[in-house]
This record gives structure tokens, C-alpha cells and sequence, in this order.
């Protein structure tokens, strides 16, 4: 039965209507009782909760609840009242209020991919506590600029999806929220739209996704807060950024890239929730607030801050700012810690607070910026009222700080294994140096310094009273003075001593105390990398008004030199004197006598007790030992012989001087670097150089001695003289041009350093027979090499000049057999200048000298087969080179050697064969050729090179790279001939041996006339 609920008052027909049981609900079969209501004419469903205009034109069959796949379609203003309304199971409401807002005071409910459509300005205008809710999937469609306002519930995977520029209102409040975490809590799509909302908030965790799946890039601008959103912020298909104010909290996570503005008021935000764009406080009251939670680890802010506004930091946590940043508005650290480099500090001159209870820690590097050094800003750096100020610097690096003001209530801490390097006055300020160094600038005043294990005070300065504890460093820089009150050395305490680079007497460092210094059986290190020592000199190192007990001794990491302490008044001395070796202790006296003490071992001191014996205990104590020699700390003969030399110059030489002071490890490399080895090795590889003069010509005779006839011409004449035409032509090519290169790789070991040496040149020819089958041929080469020595820091240049003289003859033995004999003589000048570098002098030393290489060299080739075209060649040949070496004297220092003349002779054989044959490339005739050969060395393998300091010291010998005693040669190349009376040779050479790489290309242009 379907009963009547309620009586509707139809205006049209100026009475009541009543309206049937199903009219209570929407049905998509329900039109009949829907039609019945809803006459031609103004209809209005009094429900006493609602009431609904007559151009209301639905297909929903009741005013408050709109059921599965049912439109209603709304194009008046004030459509909707105080109550609650639904739209279920895909159901639609469109909204095209023609004039004035559709104000609400209870909310549209939709559920289950429910559509709502806000087709125009102020559509929906809700209120704090009254609007929209979205659920489960459903779907509002803002098309309109401000087109929606109030109060809107985002959950279960319901959207927001902007169709228009501003869509929502600064009146707009989105709050998201999950049901389970199967669901997102709600998303708000930009869809390429700018737009503003009062506020966004998640009701529960990690609820609302924040996205923009337009085509273009979006900002949504939030204009306050109404709660904590916690959800994601992401790009979407185009960038997303954000600008907001008045208190907007978002602490989920960012990924968005379009980066962030603060136009006013506060953002609250934590590390990984602005996306990793830059941020821009753009009012000066705007403030970027980061909340910190996380007590265990430590959170980072990559972004780039900017603008006038200020940063703080908030939340017990750690965060550690990792941009580089520019804002102008201060730093203020007012919970937890905030670490930080100078360059994301902000502006230059900007304030730095922290609070009591907080922590700064300042370090020199952070992400993408570990190369770099810091300095500070030269205006103003105030701590608050007594937060704790960390200067963390890695190793390798520094924070210079000039003109800044530092100042809290409890000790400035270092730590770090960099340098901070302090140029101010910081009179009423402690410092605690727990790694690292401290250094002082000559006019800095600071407090009190405790220095504990791993740190150090470095520099020159002056404190107030300074503490080193176990395992801390005093260490006044580079033989300066630092200025004290007064000093406590803890007995595992440690004062580190260096030396100016100068040779003004006293120059080591100096600590003066005005009051007490307090040693303790303290420990001195004398630092021999740092400064210009020298030994039989007295240093002052401390000074005091009362000095208090004695240093335990002193250490060195000198290779010669060995320090003593001595105390005269008030001031400790220090000396160092060269190392003995080799010493025995002295003798017992005994409590006889002893007999006189046998050599070196004498008896003791003093005599033994008297008695009837008359022959007491020896007077004279033990020996002593013999000082170290340079040479006792030489590893090879070449570092033997330049340490020995070095020892012959006067002590006061800068050499000698130089050497004597060297630290613990260093002997053996210097004795390399002064050894002039360079000089030797260069030798070694010239005749490597020269060798182009002698085998260039020998293949092109060997090519002229292997030539064939070519065709001879036809002709028709009879009888008389037969003309040239007639005769046969041989096909050498007795003029030629050839490039070369040559890359040589020669080991060293453990006396000598690898050798490189890169050659290029250019070499032209000519042979022609003489007589009765014997062919003479001359030709000149150009060579430019590169020779390097670099372990040794060495370098040559040499210019190459050749001159050779080349003949031969094929003996034909048959027709398919054939004796080659070929020889030679040639003259290379070589022009040679040499550089070399002295670490630790900081010297460059040069010289030019000539060296001449003359070779005589021949060969014996039995052919077998067709000269021209295809054969096989066993062969064998023997190069005798003499080199004669000019004296020299380098210049440029006091490392300058000094060589007198070197002559030298090597002789090496070649046993080899070599193939041919003949092949045409297009319509070209070509050749292949191949060798393969070894080569033996008969004389000493290594060249000598005696030298002696240009100052005046004993010679010395000094051996280069050894030659290779046995080489195997390698050989293959190509001929074409392009055109009857030239052709083009390419051709490749490798030597190898132990220790040697020897690769040589060439390429060649021969011709006849």
C-alpha cells in the first residue's frame, strides 16, 4: 500500500498535494510519483527540513537523499537549507546557480563516486562548521574561479579536481582524511590551475595526496592554518609549488619540485616536506619554522632559502642545512640542534641566535659543497643568551672568521679534524678545542682555551690562560709567538715546536708567559716538515715569570738531528745536534780495580776502590758512537753516491743544510731528486733516437736492390740501334721522404725511474747505382724528442741533426735466389735541454749541452724467391754506435750539478727474417711485408754520467735506465704503388724486452724520375 506522508502545497494549483510513500526515497523507476509532484507549474516539497524551488528540475525523487546513477540539476540560488543532504552510488548534482550563493549551513554528503559539478561562481558557500564531505571515491568538479568555499571533507579516495584559475577560496578548508590505510585520505588535483584554500589538514595520519596532472605547471597558495597536513605533496604530470602563510603547517612529505614561497607569517614545515625546490621568504615578518623529531638521527634540508624573512629551528631533534642559503632575516636555533655551514647561515651579516637551551653546530661542508672554504660574515655573529656553539670542520679545511662577533654564556667548542681560525677580539670568551686545531691570528685575545685529546691551539695570539690536557697540543704556527697569562700542561700534555722559514737566529716557537707556566714532565715535539732548521743553534721555546717544574724531553722526527732540553733561568732552550750511531755504554767502575778497559768497551767512570792493586778502573767512559752519515740513510748506489757528495759541501751550504734537516723518511726520495739521474738516463735513450738514421736508409736500398724490370715497350723497327723504349726499366724508386714516430717505455728500478721518451721527425733520400751493380745513396733526418724522467721530476728536449751515407749490392746467386750486402755510416748531432725541479728548495734547474751519436752499420740478406714480389729473407746485422756527450753546468739554484764529457761504444747484432708478397689493392699493385728478429746488446747495459755539485763537491756517479740486452723486433707493412713511378709505404716497428715498450709508425713517399 503505498501511503500518502505528507502534503505538499502546489502554488500552481493553489492547494495541497499529496505525496505518496515512495516519493520518500530516489529510485530510477520512481518517475510517476516524481512527475505527480513536480507540476508544469512552481513546486515546493515541504519536508520541514527542506525546500526545493520549482526550476529545480531533478530526476531525483526525494529533496535529501539522491540514489544510484540520479542527476539533479540546481540553477537557483538558496536551493539548500540548514540540513544535511546525500548523494549515493554515482549520482550527480549539478550546480549552475544563476544569481546570489547557494549558502550552507549543514553539509552535501557524497559517497560511493559521487559526482558533484560546481559549474559556477560561489556554487557552494559553506562555512567553517558547514559545506561538503567527500567519501569513497567521490568526485568534486570545481569549474568556476571561487566556484566552492566552507568547509570540505576529503576522504576515502575522494578528489578535488580543478577545471578553473582560483577555484576554491581563501575561504576553502580542506581537511583529509583515511579510513584504513588501503586508501589515500583524499586528493586534490590542480590539473594545471592555480588556486588558493584557507587551509589544508589531515585528520588522520599521513592522510590527503596533493598533486597537479595538468598539463601546465600549478601553485596552490594556502592562506593560513586550520590543522597539521601530514599528507604528500607531489608533481603530478606538470611541476606543483607552493605558497603559503598565517601559520601553515606541513609536515608529510614533499616531492613537489616547484618550489616554495612564504608571503607572510610562519610555515611550519619539517626537513622532507617543501620538495626539493628553493624557498623564498618573500615578507619580512615571513618565517620558515622547522620542526626537528627525530632525537636518534639527524634530518636534512637540502632546499636554497632566500629572501628577507628568517629560519628557525624547532623540535629536540638534529637538522642540518645542506643549501646554500641567502636569507636575510636571521637564523634563530631556538630547540635541538641545527648544523649548518657557513653558506646556508644566510646573508652576510645576518643574526645568528641560539637559545639556552639549543645547539648550533657550524660546519665547513655539506652536500654538493665539500670542496669549499668558509669564511665568516665580517659584520656580526651574536649567540643569544648562552646556546651552545659547535664549529665542526673536516679535515683539509678551514673557517676563517675576521671581524665576527662570537659570544655565549658557555665555552665555543671545536671540534673536527679542520682548522678554525679565529682573527677578533674574543677577551670574554672560553673556547674548548676537542679535535683538530685552533689557530690564532697574531692580534686575537681570547679567553680561557682547554684543549683535550685530538685538539690543538695553533698560531700566535693571546689567551688569558690556556690548559692542555691529556693529549692535547700546544703548537704556536710557523715559528711565531704566542702571548699566555698563564699555561698548564697536563703530563700527557704536548707543546709541538716549529721553525720560521727564515735564518734569523731564534726563530723556532716561542711561548711567552706573563705569569706561571706549569710544565708537569710535559712532553716537546720539535715538527722538522715545518719551518727552516738548522742544527748547533740554540732556540728559545718558552719563556715564563715563574716556570714550574721541567718538560719530561724532547722528541724529533728529524732523519739526522736529535733535540735536547736545557733550563736556564725561566727559559726552556732547545738544540739539536746530529744523531750518533753505534755507540757502546760506558764501563762499570766496580767495586775493585779494574784494569784499564779494553777498546772501544774502557771501564767506568771512576776508579775502582783503592787497594794493593795498582792498576785501577779505566777513566774514560764508553764510546759514544760516530754521528750518522747522509749516506747511512741511502737505499740505492745513485742515492749513496749524491748523499756522499752532499756531505762533502760546507756545513753551511743550502744543500747541506737542507739534507741535515730533513724529517724521518724523506732522505732516500730527495736523494733521487738531486741526483741529476736525468742526465744519465737521457743518454741512455739516444741511441734509440739516432737508430732512424741508420734504418731508414737500409729499406730503401733493400727496396731498390729487390726492384724488378718493368715491360718493355713493343716496337716495329728492324735492324740498327734499339732505343730506350726499347730497354728494359728497373722499378725502384731511389728518392724518397719519410715520417716517423716513435713511443719508447723503458723501466726502471729500484736505483733508477722509467723512463719515457716520445719521438716525430722527418728524414728524405736519394740512392742511384754507381757502377756494375753497386748503388750508393745519401740522406738528411730531423728528430724532435720528448724524454721524461718524471719520478725523478725531469725533463729533456732534444733536437735531433742527421747526416748518413748509405750503399749495397744484390748479388744474384739464380734466378730465384739472391745475396743482399748493405752498409752504412752515419753522424747525429743532438741538441739537448734539460730541466729539473728540487722539491723542498723550490729550485728549477737547467742546462743545454751536445751529444753526437756516430753509427756503422751493415747487413747480409739471403733472398729466396722473387725480389719484387714474394720471397722470404733470413738476414743478419751489427750497428757499432759511439756517443760522445758534452760537458755541462746546470743553473738556477744551489741543487745545480755539474757534468764533465762521457764518451761511450754499444755494438748490437740482428738476426731476423723477413717475408713478402705481392697483392693489388683496386687496380693498384701492392706488397705485404713482415719481420721478425732479435737483437743483442754486447756492451754494458746502463750509461754512467759523473757528476758533482756546481759549488764545488766530490764527484759522483750516477747510472741511467738500463739498455735491454735482448730485444725481439716485430715488424709489418704495406707498399701500393700509385702510379708506375711512385709509391706509398706504411709501416709499423715494435721492440720489446723486459722493461721495454718500443712501438714506431712511419709513413713513406718514394719515386723515381
Amino acid at each position: 500500500m503505498n501511503r500518502i506522508y505528507r502534503s505538499v502545497w502546489n502554488e500552481a494549483l493553489g492547494t495541497w498535494v499529496a505525496a505518496p510513500e515512495n516519493a520518500r526515497t530516489c529510485k530510477k523507476s520512481g518517475r510517476s510519483p516524481r512527475l505527480a509532484l513536480l507540476a508544469p507549474a512552481a513546486l515546493a516539497l515541504g519536508l520541514g527540513v527542506s525546500s526545493i524551488p520549482a526550476n529545480a528540475a531533478a530526476s531525483c525523487a526525494s529533496p535529501t537523499a539522491c540514489g544510484q546513477d540520479e542527476v539533479l540539476d540546481v540553477s537557483t540560488a538558496g536551493f539548500f537549507d540548514s540540513k544535511n543532504y546525500d548523494f549515493n552510488y554515482n549520482s550527480i548534482l549539478n550546480l549552475d546557480v544563476a544569481s546570489g550563493a547557494t549558502a550552507l549551513s549543514g553539509f552535501l554528503n557524497f559517497r560511493d563516486s559521487s559526482v558533484l559539478n560546481a559549474n559556477v561562481t560561489n556554487a557552494i558557500s559553506g562555512t567553517h562548521s558547514s559545506g561538503l564531505s567527500l567519501h569513497n571515491n567521490a568526485i568534486l568538479n570545481a569549474k568556476a574561479a571561487n566556484s566552492v568555499s566552507g568547509k570540505i571533507n576529503v576522504n576515502q579516495n575522494a578528489s578535488i579536481i580543478l577545471q578553473a584559475t582560483d577555484a576554491l577560496s581563501s575561504n576553502a578548508n580542506l581537511y583529509f582524511k583515511k579510513v584504513d590505510n588501503s586508501d589515500t585520505g583524499g586528493t586534490l588535483d590542480l590539473n594545471g590551475f592555480n588556486t588558493l584554500v584557507g587551509g589544508i589538514s589531515s585528520t588522520s595520519t599521513e592522510a590527503g595526496v596533493i598533486t597537479n596532472n595538468g598539463a601546465t605547471a600549478a601553485v596552490l597558495t594556502i592562506n593560513g592554518g586550520v590543522g597539521d597536513f601530514d599528507g604528500l605533496i607531489e608533481d603530478g604530470t606538470a611541476k606543483l609549488g607552493i605558497k603559503a602563510g598565517g601559520g601553515a603547517t606541513l609536515f608529510g612529505i614533499g616531492t613537489y619540485t616547484g618550489g616554495t614561497e612564504i608571503f607572510s607569517g610562519s610555515l611550519f614545515a619539517r626537513h622532507n616536506s617543501l620538495g626539493t625546490g628553493d624557498i623564498s621568504i618573500t615578507d619580512y615578518n615571513g618565517r620558515l619554522e622547522m620542526n626537528s623529531i627525530d632525537t636518534s638521527g639527524t634530518d636534512v634540508l637540502n632546499n636554497n632559502v632566500s629572501g628577507v624573512g628568517a629560519l628557525y629551528k624547532r623540535g629536540a631533534g638534529t637538522l642540518r642545512l645542506a643549501g646554500t642559503n641567502t636569507h636575510q632575516g636571521g637564523t634563530y636555533v631556538e630547540e635541538g640542534t641545527l648544523a649548518a655551514p657557513l653558506a646556508a647561515l644566510g646573508d652576510s651579516g645576518s643574526v645568528i641566535s641560539v637559545d639556552p637551551t639549543a645547539t648550533l653546530i657550524i660546519k665547513n661542508n655539506a652536500t654538493g659543497l665539500n670542496d669549499l672554504d668558509y669564511q665568516f660574515p665580517v659584520t656580526t655573529f651574536p649567540s643569544k643568551t648562552g646556546g651552545k656553539i659547535i664549529f665542526d670542520v673536516d679535515a683539509d679545511k678551514t673557517i676563517t672568521s675576521y671581524g665576527a662577533t662570537l659570544h655565549s654564556n658557555t665555552a665555543i667548542e671545536k671540534t673536527g679534524l679542520g682548522d678554525l681560525y679565529l682573527g677578533n677580539d674574543y677577551s670574554s670568551q672560553a673556547f674548548i678545542v676537542n679535535q683538530g686545531s685552533l689557530s690564532l691570528a697574531p692580534a686575537t685575545i681570547v679567553h680561557d682555551v682547554t684543549i683535550n685529546s685530538g685538539g690543538r691551539l695553533a698560531g700566535s695570539g693571546n689567551a688569558s690562560y690556556v690548559r692542555v690536557n691529556a693529549g692535547g697540543a700546544l703548537s704556536p704556527s710557523n715559528g711565531n709567538t704566542m702571548n699566555l697569562a698563564n699555561l698548564y700542561f697536563d703530563p700527557a700534555g704536548t707543546y709541538i715546536v716549529t721553525a720560521l722559514d727564515s735564518d734569523t737566529p731564534n726563530s723556532s716557537s716561542h711561548v711567552n708567559v706573563s705569569g706561571t707556566a706549569i710544565l708537569n714532565d710535559a712532553s716537546v715535539q720539535v715538527n722538522a716538515l715545518n719551518g727552516s732548521w738548522q742544527s748547533a743553534r740554540t732556540y728559545t721555546i718558552l719563556s715564563a715569570n715563574t716556570l714550574s717544574g721541567e718538560f719530561s724531553g724532547a722528541t724529533a722526527n728529524f732523519a739526522y738531528l736529535s733535540p735536547t732540553l736545557a733550563y736556564n733561568g725561566n727559559q726552556v732552550e732547545l738544540t739539536l745536534t746530529r744523531t750518533t750511531t753505534g755507540g757502546n755504554n760506558p764501563g762499570n767502575g766496580g767495586n775493585t780495580p779494574g784494569n784499564g778497559g779494553n777498546t772501544p768497551n774502557p771501564g767506568g767512570n771512576t776508579p775502582g776502590k783503592g787497594d794493593n792493586t795498582t792498576n785501577p778502573g779505566g777513566s774514560n767512559p764508553g764510546n759514544s758512537g760516530t754521528p750518522m752519515t747522509f749516506a747511512s740513510l741511502a737505499e740505492t748506489a745513485n742515492q749513496r753516491g749524491v748523499a756522499n757528495s752532499v756531505e762533502s759541501l760546507p756545513s753551511n751550504h743550502e744543500v747541506y743544510g737542507f739534507v741535515e734537516t730533513l724529517p724521518v723518511g724523506a732522505p732516500a726520495s730527495v736523494f733521487n731528486n738531486l741526483s741529476g739521474e736525468a742526465h744519465a738516463s737521457v743518454l741512455s735513450g739516444l741511441p734509440d733516437v739516432s737508430r732512424h738514421a741508420a734504418t731508414l736508409p737500409m729499406t730503401n736500398m733493400r727496396n731498390t736492390l729487390n726492384a724488378g724490370l718493368n715491360p718493355v715497350a713493343m716496337t716495329a723497327q728492324v735492324g740498327g740501334t734499339l732505343g730506350s723504349s726499347g730497354l728494359p726499366a728497373t722499378t725502384d724508386k731511389p728518392a724518397w721522404v719519410q715520417l716517423v714516430g716513435n713511443w719508447q717505455d723503458v723501466d726502471g728500478d729500484r736505483n733508477t725511474a722509467d723512463l719515457d721518451q716520445h719521438s716525430g721527425g722527418v728524414f728524405v733520400g736519394y740512392d742511384n747505382e754507381i757502377a756494375n751493380g753497386w748503388y750508393l745513396g745519401g740522406s738528411l733526418g730531423y728528430t724532435d724528442t720528448d724524454s721524461n724522467v718524471s719520478d725523478r721530476r725531469s725533463d729533456a728536449e732534444i733536437s735531433s741533426y742527421s747526416a748518413t751515407v748509405y750503399g749495397g749490392k744484390a748479388f744474384a746467386l739464380d734466378t730465384q735466389r739472391q745475396l743482399n750486402v748493405m752498409a752504412g755510416l752515419s753522424y747525429t748531432l743532438h741538441d739537448v735541454e734539460t730541466e729539473r725541479s728540487i722539491t723542498g728548495l723550490e729550485q728549477k734547474l737547467k742546462a743545454d749541452y751536445d751529444v753526437s751519436t756516430t753509427q756503422l752499420f751493415g747487413e747480409i740478406g739471403y733472398v729466396i724467391g722473387q725480389p719484387d714480389k714474394q720471397y722470404i729473407e733470413p738476414f743478419a746485422g751489427l750497428t757499432v754506435t759511439y756517443l760522445d756527450a758534452d760537458g755541462f753546468t746546470e743553473r738556477g739554484g744551489s741543487a745545480a750539478l755539474k757534468g764533465k764529457g762521457e764518451t761511450d761504444t754499444q755494438t748490437v747484432s740482428t738476426l731476423g727474417v723477413r717475408a713478402q708478397t705481392g697483392y693489388t689493392l683496386g687496380n693498384n699493385p701492392a706488397l705485404l711485408r713482415g719481420s721478425l728478429a732479435w737483437q743483442h746488446a754486447f756492451e754494458d747495459e746502463r750509461m754512467d754520467r759523473t757528476l758533482a755539485f756546481r759549488d764545488g763537491s766530490d764527484a759522483f756517479a750516477v747510472k741511467g735506465v738500463a739498455l735491454a740486452r735482448d730485444t725481439a723486433v716485430v715488424g709489418l707493412g704495406t707498399q701500393v704503388d700509385v702510379s708506375p713511378t711512385a709509391a706509398v709505404s706504411l709501416d709499423y716497428e715494435g721492440k720489446f724486452a723486459s722493461g721495454l715498450t718500443d712501438h714506431g709508425a712511419s709513413v713513406k713517399v718514394h719515386w723515381s724520375f
